[in-house]
């Protein structure tokens, strides 16, 4: 529990940066090779994210019941 702000936090830096790049002007004129790559990167560490957000949400609900009694 205590791990996953720190992973949340990198994950959502990591999203960051990749959607700049992404955002570029010149982005679509590489490869499709290098695009498609970026692209699944994006997506995979987008649904890392949510995975881990998850988590995070079940392991602090846990931690509120445990303290509740």
């Amino acid at each position: 529990l205590e791990q996953l702000p720190q992973l949340l936090e990198e994950l959502e830096e990591k999203i960051t940066t990749l959607q700049a790049e992404i955002g570029e002007p010149n982005f679509f004129q590489q490869a499709h090779d290098v695009t498609d790559a970026k692209l699944k990167e994006l997506s995979d560490t987008e649904a890392e994210l949510e995975t881990a957000f998850l988590r995070w949400e079940e392991l602090e609900e846990k931690k509120t019941q445990a303290e509740a009694k």
